[in-house]
């Protein structure tokens, strides 16, 4: 019936945007903001945000999306373990060495007695990585701290940035940036100075050959530090033979300053890696695989080296052979200009030597004209 009960099935009223009363409305969690950005568990340890303040923390600051902060952790995790595993195989083939020690220790009798010892195998793994996640109470920003003093971040940023731009392919979806961190310190000017002065010292040292340096400042949430005040604080403890460039400098002094916490990194390459933009990167890195013709360096988002090399001589090549048919084009035309400024040399002589020739024979004709009418008054 039109004006019946509508209890029915296929008669549910639409949502209008209100609630009934009496019924309180669920609440909408958003991930990834303020401290519940990490949570413990997952498969790493998480420091709070008072160890930051600590100094000599290393490790890499990762920007990404505010609501993809949970996923970007994991997938941060694996990147940054796969480089060092790369890098430093020896460490990583210790540890499993270990964990295969333990395994053959460990006799287990019943299935049950095997599940505890792998849930405990898990959480000492856990306990005693190589990497551990530390809350930086900042929308969008997340910190993996190194605990192996053999792993040096700016490396490992290094080897994950040149993959990416000679592949144009990354294997991360939600990381933006990675900056490395060598030093942290409390958010004060006298601090971070003296924090930042072995960097200075081992990076720019008076002994080491002049370069090329510039301070890059970020800040969040801090309004008691002064941007250009810091700067100029950090610039007094470079030697002046040390010239600062904005453009391409060789060394980057990277501050992040995030509330009451400042990290502290020194790189090269930075504006030539696209300021450590892993986006960036992965789009410069495609349009220099169409522009060699590699297909190859875009499948499965590993690198051939091989197939590489020939995709640059390719281009190498090309690039010869057009700055060779330019340099031939030029020979041309100055050719052709040193000819055609002869000829016209050769016009102006010519053209002289006929005004030169009608002078003496309007000479000429005028002499005879002149004796002629000599002639005439001595027959008188």
């Amino acid at each position: 019936a039109m004006g019946g009960d509508d209890k029915g099935a296929g008669s549910k009223r639409a949502h209008t945007g209100t609630h009934d009363k009496g019924k309180k409305q669920k609440k909408q969690y958003l991930g990834g903001r303020g401290s519940g950005q990490v949570k413990a568990g997952k498969g790493f340890r998480t420091a709070g945000f008072e160890r930051l303040r600590q100094q000599n923390i290393r490790g890499v600051l990762i920007s990404c999306d505010v609501r993809s902060e949970g996923l970007c952790v994991r997938e941060s995790m694996m990147a940054v373990r796969e480089h060092c595993s790369r890098r430093y195989p020896d460490l990583f083939k210790e540890d499993e060495e270990e964990e295969e020690k333990k395994e053959s220790a460990a006799a287990v009798t019943n299935v049950e007695d095997a599940i505890a010892a792998e849930a405990a195998k898990e959480k000492d793994k856990v306990q005693e990585g190589p990497f551990s996640m530390i809350e930086t109470k900042t929308k969008g920003l997340l910190f993996i701290e190194f605990h192996n003093e053999k792993m040096d971040p700016v490396a490992i940023c290094a080897d994950c940035l040149k993959e990416v731009r000679d592949t144009g392919r990354t294997k991360t979806k939600y990381l933006v940036r990675l900056t490395p961190v060598l030093a942290t310190s409390y958010a004060k000017y006298e601090d971070i100075a003296k924090a930042i002065q072995p960097l200075i010292d081992q990076y720019l040292s008076p002994s080491a050959e002049p370069s090329s340096y510039c301070i890059v400042y970020k800040k969040r949430s801090n309004e008691d530090l002064e941007r250009l005040t810091l700067i100029k604080k950090i610039a007094d403890l470079v030697d002046p033979k040390h010239t600062v460039d904005l453009t391409m400098p060789k060394t980057a002094i990277l501050l992040d300053v995030m509330t009451n916490v400042c990290c502290i990194g020194v790189c090269d390459d930075y504006f030539a890696l696209r300021k450590y933009n892993v986006q960036e990167l992965a789009a410069e890195g495609m349009k220099k695989a169409a522009k060699i013709g590699a297909e190859s360096l875009l499948q499965g988002g590993r690198v051939s080296g091989k197939d590489v090399a020939k995709g640059e001589d390719k281009f190498k090549a090309e690039d010869a052979s057009q700055n060779g048919s330019k340099v031939a084009a030029d020979k041309n035309a100055a050719v052709d200009k040193t000819e055609e400024s002869a000829a016209k040399k050769e016009d102006s002589t010519a053209k002289k030597e006929g005004a030169v020739d009608v002078t003496e024979g309007d000479a000429t004709t005028a002499a005879s004209e002149s004796d002629a009418s000599k002639d005439a008054k001595d027959t008188k």
